[in-house]
């Protein structure tokens, strides 16, 4: 009579075995060479050995799903080819992609805060150069633009991004101080050039609390004369 139990016993220290010897085992470009101790969450570590000579220690579970293949010399050598597929690794349109990305998606980035950490996103479909590209020649990029999203607090997607100059990106810019005068809003920068203010004063009027739009742009002094 077959004993169930002792079946399930010897299948289940099988199984054991198989789990918990990998040693001299290869998992993509990784060979597992000894086990560790367990870390903090009592997970099996181990340490490998991969086939650029680096070492590294990952856990069975990344090893069997194949999360971990390599040191991660393999994500690198797969950038490197998409870098090079297409040939515009050093071209300035590259660059801005990837400075793009980096903002959104990195938080390790230094504008991260101002980007990805305050939610704004990177579409789907530009996670990939290539598409990215193929907009931005579409929208009418060239050399010496920058693009620059329309509503500024929205995502970087084709409906919400164009092609500006750097001085009309600056004038998007969210930190930029609006001030709306006889129904028409402009940066203090726009108010400036339309007649000919000083951008210092401007500002120092509303440092020292004035409100009132007329006085900010002309003064008390210059008030009557720029309305005569």
């Amino acid at each position: 009579m077959l004993d169930i139990k002792n079946e399930f016993s010897v299948l289940g220290k099988k199984r054991s075995r198989i789990k918990h010897d990998l040693v001299g085992q290869k998992f993509s470009r990784l060979t597992v060479i000894k086990r560790l101790e367990n870390d903090s969450r009592n997970a099996v570590r181990w340490e490998c050995q991969c086939e650029c000579g680096n070492k590294t220690i990952t856990r069975t579970h990344n090893l069997m799903s194949g999360k971990a293949e390599s040191c991660g010399c393999k994500n690198a050598d797969e950038l490197e080819v998409i870098r090079y597929k297409h040939g515009m690794n050093r071209a300035k349109i590259y660059k801005q992609w990837s400075s793009m990305k980096d903002r959104c998606l990195n938080p390790n980035s230094q504008m991260y805060k101002h980007y990805g950490g305050r939610g704004i996103k990177l579409c789907e479909e530009w996670i990939d150069f290539i598409p990215y590209y193929n907009w931005a020649i579409q929208a009418g990029y060239r050399e010496g633009l920058s693009i620059d999203r329309i509503d500024n607090d929205g995502n970087y997607e084709p409906s919400n991004c164009r092609w500006v100059t750097q001085k009309e990106q600056s004038l998007n810019n969210r930190r930029n101080v609006r001030i709306t005068y006889k129904g028409e809003t402009l940066t203090r920068t726009e108010w400036c050039e339309k007649y000919g203010l000083k951008y210092s004063a401007l500002r120092s009027r509303q440092k020292r609390g004035i409100t009132n739009p007329e006085e900010i742009l002309f003064g008390k002094l210059n008030k009557e004369s720029n309305n005569a």
